[in-house]
């Protein structure tokens, strides 16, 4: 898995300053300001819907990736989905410092602040949300357009965006290499989980988790959970598919927005108990 990706602790009173990746913006990166994104081919698209994220623990930090699932750009408010274990850190629990960076502002005095709403340890995803932010109300952060990843097949071209190694957003290319794949790898807090996920060989470093893979016409095919980091073999990342990872995200926003209750809600047929993933 692409675990927390901590690094060493944190100098009491220094800011982080993330990597320097976007932070020239490319041509087609419109200027700061509330503008509209559709005239925009898909690929550009792809690198505003994501986000750097920045997980703060007591004595130290995890850096990862966050993707858009919903922007309004009046308000400021925004949801995006991340992988469980890129907000969890075992010891310390769910970050309470929890700051986003667009594509292209990457540096302090655009951070953003976001909350944890509620997410799966089992199955790895997790909802964060922005509330009236400035940044997000001038900028050009989009949401994704999900697309059915049951559509996905082998030799499918793809692309990946994420924050590898914490150096900034970037994307990388490849195909699908297989449609769906069982994995049993250690949870967020160290219990085994078992994924079906969907098998890529784009790049995918440490830090990409949470971020996205798109397919040729910039719709949301997946989340980038893990990697084979085995030295013997090479490009093997893996991704939850879409169509999973949007109703995970719709039941926590649904269940968990504003309630006491943080996990999936599972109702189980023929009988009251509700069951919490």
């Amino acid at each position: 898995m692409l675990s927390n990706a901590i690094v060493e602790s944190h100098i009491a009173g220094l800011s982080f300053t993330p990597g320097i990746g976007g932070t020239v913006i490319p041509e087609f990166y419109p200027g700061s300001g509330q503008g509209d994104v559709s005239g925009l081919d898909p690929t550009a698209k792809m690198m505003l819907s994501v986000a750097d994220l920045i997980c703060y623990y007591e004595d130290s930090y995890s850096l990862s990736t966050a993707t858009f699932y919903k922007v309004d750009k009046e308000t400021g408010d925004a949801y995006l989905i991340t992988n469980y274990h890129a907000v969890y850190y075992s010891g310390s629990g769910i970050s309470q410092d929890i700051q986003l960076f667009l594509y292209g502002m990457e540096t302090n005095n655009y951070a953003i602040s976001a909350t944890y709403v509620g997410g799966s340890l089992i199955n790895d995803v997790a909802v964060l949300k922005v509330s009236g932010s400035e940044i997000i109300k001038n900028s050009y952060a989009t949401a994704i357009t999900p697309a059915p990843s049951d559509n996905v097949r082998v030799m499918d071209q793809v692309y990946a965006v994420g924050n590898a190694k914490g150096w900034g957003l970037a994307a990388t290319q490849g195909i699908v290499s297989l449609e769906s794949d069982g994995l049993n790898l250690a949870g967020a807090d160290g219990s085994e989980i078992t994924l079906r996920a969907m098998r890529v060989d784009a790049a995918i470093n440490l830090g990409d988790s949470g971020g996205a893979v798109f397919d040729t016409e910039g719709k949301f095919i997946g989340l980038i959970c893990a990697k084979n980091t085995n030295s013997a073999v090479d490009n093997i990342g893996y991704a939850i598919p879409s169509d999973l990872v949007i109703r995970l995200a719709d039941n926590i926003i649904d269940n968990c927005n504003g309630a006491t209750s943080v996990k999936v809600i599972k109702p189980l047929m023929g009988i009251t108990i509700t069951y919490y993933a």
